[in-house]
C-alpha cells in the first residue's frame, strides 16, 4: 500500500493550481538570494510587489495612495485584514469603515 507524503500532496496542489490557472514559482528562485528576489528577508511570506500590482490590476482608478493604503492595511491591519481586503478587491474601491 503507498503512503500518502507531503510531497504527492504539494505536487498534487500544484497541479491543480497550475489547472486553474495559475503560475508555479520554485520558492528558491524567488528567495533573497535566489534568481529573481522577490523578497528581501526569508521570513517575508507576503510578495508585496505582486500584492501592489494585482491591487493595481483590480481597482486601476485608485489613485497611488490610496493603493499604498490599501496594501498596508490588507497587509499590516491584525484586527480585520480579510474584511477589508475582501471588499477592497471586489467592490474595487477602498473600504476604510471596518
Amino acid at each position: 500500500m503507498s503512503r500518502l507524503t507531503e510531497s504527492a500532496i504539494e505536487d498534487f496542489a500544484i497541479k491543480l493550481f497550475e489547472r486553474l490557472g495559475y503560475d508555479y514559482i520554485h520558492a528558491p528562485d524567488i528567495a533573497p538570494d535566489g534568481d529573481r528576489p522577490e523578497r528581501s528577508r526569508y521570513d517575508e511570506v507576503l510578495l508585496t510587489g505582486r500584492l501592489e500590482s494585482a491591487l493595481k490590476r483590480i481597482n486601476p482608478k485608485l489613485s497611488p495612495a490610496l493603493l499604498v493604503a490599501g496594501e498596508w492595511l490588507c497587509t499590516r491591519n491584525l484586527t480585520a485584514p480579510y474584511i477589508f481586503c475582501h471588499k477592497f478587491e471586489t467592490m474595487r474601491q477602498p473600504v476604510m469603515n471596518i
